[in-house]
């Protein structure tokens, strides 16, 4: 799922896989006019980016210079700068935003879902207020703080705050999934199982519903059904993005941000791996996509047979960045490789330090804890990942496929 959590994910790099790029829906709003202190504009280093890059980011931060006490021009320029990556940038100005219009829901969502990555308690914070804001038109903070709630198996407070903004599920697949899993959670099969049937024909339910009414199924005693349902969503698609008009946005802002690693990823597609390799060494380290960068040049590595190399390269950024959950996500795959299990398994585990709802971290910890011997510990791995995501096929094959903890070490 960019590499930030919680935000739809984009496809730019197949060297990496899928990168996610955070977004904003900019609708209009009546202008603030509340008189604050001065504030420093907040703008990250722009003097060496290309124009495309530079010139919409300091366009913005005119306007704010102009209307310095206007919230939507301090959330523009927070969405510009959310679009381009600037994570420090756009916090404060989103925050600026809130304080100079609290009652408009943006701000503290888009707050949110970009501290969720580094700081998740703040992040959670922001959006429960968000979510206070949430109305039958704009569900989105609210659907999007439950679902965190849930990934993180708080699901009393999850249930109370969904029903403070009550929403015929017929209405809405997103909020029949959401109460198809609190159901669930009460062992109230029955009403899972109707909730599902209301929510799998959205495409971003679709996979997820079949495999929890599945289970909903066998608790009933109706295998050859649950069965079947399996077997419906083997054949699926996976599961897109719900729809998002705040984050929607974004993703048409941010468009122009994959052009410097694009032309890095031509040359490695085209097998020039030597000039790739040089060109990654020598990327700005003020770049917004630095750390991206740097991944990459460490899955170069490792697709060379290079391990030892491919660590240092993560270990120097994370010397220097010590909460980037990728790159110590990247570092756990690296390690396993070298068939380092208990390095592995460390990485993993400070990658759910920092990111709870990192359900292939929890996956890959399963499987580390499995070579290491730690059966009950595996199990408990892989039911975290499908708690996280339901619909996890590979969690739940690899849970059936676990010896009997009787084995475990002692």
């Amino acid at each position: 799922m960019m590499r930030r959590a919680g935000w739809r994910t984009l496809g730019i790099l197949g060297i990496l896989g899928i990168l996610s790029i955070a977004g904003v829906l900019l609708w209009q709003s009546q202008p603030v006019t509340r008189s604050v202190p001065p504030i420093e504009i907040p703008l990250p280093p722009l003097e060496h980016l290309p124009a495309d890059l530079r010139i919409p980011t300091e366009q913005a931060a005119d306007r704010v210079r102009q209307t310095p006490t206007s919230a939507e021009a301090w959330g523009a320029l927070g969405m510009r700068l959310r679009a381009d990556d600037w994570e420090p940038q756009c916090i404060a100005a989103f925050a600026q935003a809130e304080r100079l219009n609290p009652t408009d829901l943006r701000w503290p969502y888009l707050l949110g879902l970009t501290r969720l990555l580094q700081h998740p308690e703040m992040g959670l914070a922001d959006l429960k207020r968000a979510a206070e804001l949430a109305t039958a038109d704009r569900p989105q903070p609210l659907e999007r703080t439950v679902e965190l709630l849930l990934e993180r198996g708080e699901f009393q407070l999850a249930e109370s705050l969904l029903a403070k903004h009550p929403l015929p599920v017929a209405r809405s697949p997103r909020r029949a999934w959401l109460q198809a899993r609190l159901a669930a959670d009460r062992d109230d099969w029955p009403a899972a199982l109707a909730a599902c049937e209301l929510a799998w024909d959205a495409p971003a339910a679709q996979r997820k519903a079949r495999l929890l009414a599945a289970d909903a199924l066998d608790r009933q005693g109706q295998s050859s059904r649950a069965e079947q349902l399996r077997q419906e969503a083997a054949q699926l698609p996976p599961d897109s993005p719900w729809d998002d008009p705040i984050v929607a946005k974004v993703e048409q802002l941010g468009r122009s941000i994959d052009r410097d690693l694009a032309g890095i990823a031509d040359q490695l597609a085209a097998n020039d791996t030597r000039r790739a390799i040089a060109q990654l060494r020598q990327f700005p380290p003020n770049h917004p996509q630095a750390e991206t960068a740097t991944r990459m040049l460490a899955q170069v590595h490792a697709k060379q047979g290079d391990l030892a190399e491919a660590d240092a390269v993560l270990q120097r950024w994370l010397s220097d960045h010590p909460r980037a959950v990728e790159v110590w996500f990247q570092r756990g795959v690296v390690a396993f490789q070298r068939g380092d299990f208990a390095g592995a398994d460390a990485a993993f585990e400070r990658v759910l330090s920092l990111k709870p709802d990192h359900a292939l971290a929890a996956f890959n910890r399963g499987h580390t804890q499995k070579r290491l011997g730690n059966l009950t510990a595996a199990r408990d791995a892989f039911q975290a990942s499908l708690q996280i995501r339901p619909d996890y096929a590979a969690a739940r094959d690899a849970l059936e496929q676990l010896p009997s903890t009787s084995q475990s070490k002692p």
